[in-house]
């Protein structure tokens, strides 16, 4: 409908290696969609270890195909900040404060859009500023939006966020009454 083609540029790659005798442990898959003159219009990467598949390297292969795919069509559209392709991501999450177990698993993943959307949600809740919050965040990891955080980011600033808005209420003038 689009007039896109998918191609996988990096599966040649893969291919001669397997056939080289050499042993993988993870595989990384590059998407292109292209339009009808061959120009590359996004790109998206996928990646899967086979422990993942039990050793299934077929399997393994469709799975990191499959997201560099949905990577390179979030890309196209523009619609990496709406939608996410990490189910894990979907579950619904409360205002605790994340957890460093949970966070060391993956520290250096990006946030999710949900993610970010509790972030500018308890901004707001705890009355910060927040073009002060991101003010601080380009600071401290030269990061100029929020949705460029990773998980170990994420948790540093959200434990800020309380100190923070404990300190403005404590610096607030005391109002009295008539």
């Amino acid at each position: 409908m689009l007039g896109v083609m998918v191609a996988y540029p990096s599966l040649k790659e893969t291919e001669q290696a397997l056939l080289n005798g050499l042993s993988l442990e993870h595989l990384m898959v590059r998407c292109e969609l292209k339009d009808a003159a061959g120009r590359v219009l996004a790109e998206g990467v996928g990646a899967r270890s086979l422990k993942q598949d039990y050793g299934d390297l077929n399997k393994c292969l469709k799975m990191a195909e499959k997201s560099a795919h949905i990577d390179a069509v979030l890309r196209l559209a523009g619609l990496s900040e709406v939608f996410t392709q990490d189910l894990e991501d979907l579950k619904a999450v409360g205002e605790e404060v994340p957890k460093p177990d949970d966070l060391a698993a993956s520290p250096e993943r990006k946030i999710t859009a949900l993610e970010c959307q509790r972030l500018h949600k308890r901004i707001t809740q705890l009355n910060l500023q927040p073009t002060r919050v991101q003010n601080w965040a380009r600071r401290k990891w030269q990061i100029t939006e929020f949705n460029a955080l990773n998980v170990g980011q994420f948790a540093v600033l959200w434990q800020n966020l309380e100190t923070w808005a404990q300190d403005a209420s404590a610096a607030a003038p005391v109002q009295r009454q008539a």
